[in-house]
């Protein structure tokens, strides 16, 4: 029931691996590309929870 803290999320699997286990998480991506890919995988991997805040790199 913790929270994953992800500093290089990447395409977000460590992401998906902590919400499939029922933790939080908290990912950091400097990407613009991946992080739209992380927040596309979290968001189909998260679709029964209504709990997800996601931000990406600011502009």
């Amino acid at each position: 029931g913790g929270t994953v803290l992800d500093p290089f999320t990447g395409s977000g699997t460590t992401g998906v691996a902590a919400l499939q286990e029922g933790r939080s998480f908290v990912g950091i991506e400097l990407s613009d590309h991946y992080a739209a890919v992380a927040e596309q995988r979290l968001r189909e991997a998260v679709l029964t929870r209504d709990d997800v805040d996601l931000a990406g790199p600011e502009q």
